[in-house]
């Protein structure tokens, strides 16, 4: 039993190592537009940005051909500040902004897969996983005129839990191009409707070797 348990642990040690070893890290910049559903009449989204730091970890080996001992599937987790919310136009008494900001943690599960390029025979990128986020301000400018966007506004909630996916293409070794966009699930505002966060946006990856 002890032979078997020291040899669990020397194979276990020795994957571990393998992964840390050929695990990449880098940073990533998005530009998106972001709204809160349900909630606010004649909403507009918050064009911003965020920025982040990133992990890629191999979890699959392709053995063989073109792709021998290269990694194509990857788990990636991401810590993000992102800049989130929405803007409201009251009629007659201007326009009320709702910037929330969040610290979110994207955790992803990346495939990279056909389209022969400059790179390799695998460019194309598309990575889903869920994100969790908290958020660390909520400032309103301005003043909503209806007494349940207000009542909504003081039972804000701190914490989000989504859905992510994102397309992309590897433009150069080390750097990626995506389109991203993410659900939210949970409610942002407390309201007679079930609200919730969504956002598209656009970025890059910088990877470091």
């Amino acid at each position: 039993m002890k032979n078997i348990l020291l040899s669990a642990s020397l194979l276990a040690a020795t994957f571990i190592t393998a992964q840390l070893t050929e695990t990449r890290f880098g940073v990533n910049a998005n530009i998106h537009q972001s709204n809160v559903g349900n909630i606010h009449y004649d909403s507009k989204g918050r064009i911003a940005p965020a920025i982040g730091i990133f992990a890629q970890i191999p979890l699959k080996k392709y053995d063989g051909g073109e792709q021998a001992a290269k990694h194509r599937v990857f788990f990636v987790p991401q810590l993000e500040f992102n800049m989130a919310g929405e803007s409201d136009k009251q009629e007659g008494a201007g326009t009320v902004k709702y910037h929330n900001n969040y610290i979110n943690l994207p955790l992803y599960f990346k495939y990279y897969f056909g389209f022969q390029g400059e790179n390799g025979p695998h460019n194309a990128i598309v990575q889903a996983g869920p994100v969790v986020g908290v958020a660390v301000s909520q400032n309103v400018n301005g003043k909503a005129l209806l007494a349940e966007y207000q009542a909504a506004d003081d039972n804000f909630k701190n914490f989000d839990l989504g859905l992510s996916v994102g397309l992309g293409y590897r433009i150069a070794p080390d750097f990626e191009a995506l389109v991203r966009y993410d659900y939210g699930l949970l409610k942002p505002y407390e309201y007679k409707n079930r609200t919730y966060n969504y956002q598209l946006g656009v970025g890059i990856n910088w990877l470091f070797r």
